[in-house]
């Protein structure tokens, strides 16, 4: 499951409101990242560089986007030889009210469907 989550060049093949990813730079303890994302009429990207300890998680810390504050985890733990259990914390912060009241919920709804996204992206590819 880690390896799929820090796929993120991947990300616009399964998450359908990703219209592109990159892939700044990359080494075996962290990325920078971009995100391009649009949904309901809203489109924003977030930079992210992202501290990586696999195969147990993934740190999240924002560089550039539409928030004062952007801070995620992820976590992996295997529950048994066919199962994870995968858990994603996200904090964040927009940078306007106005912004805020606009998109708020709207990052709630990406923040679940992700997850959602991730785990039918692992169905598929390790449940064959």
């Amino acid at each position: 499951m880690y390896d799929l989550v820090n796929d993120v060049e991947r990300y616009p093949e399964f998450v359908t409101y990703c219209s592109s990813a990159e892939v700044i730079k990359s080494n075996s303890q962290e990325m920078l990242a971009r995100l391009d994302l649009k949904k309901a009429g809203v489109n924003f990207n977030v930079l992210t560089r992202n501290k990586l300890n696999p195969p147990l998680g993934i740190d999240m810390v924002l560089e550039e986007g539409p928030f004062n504050v952007l801070d995620g985890r992820w976590t992996f733990s295997e529950v048994n030889e066919s199962a994870s259990k995968v858990s994603f914390e996200l904090d964040y912060e927009f940078k306007s009210f106005a912004l805020h009241a606009l998109a708020s919920k709207l990052l709630t709804n990406i923040i679940i469907d992700l997850v959602d996204m991730i785990c039918r992206r692992a169905d598929f590819l390790y449940l064959k």
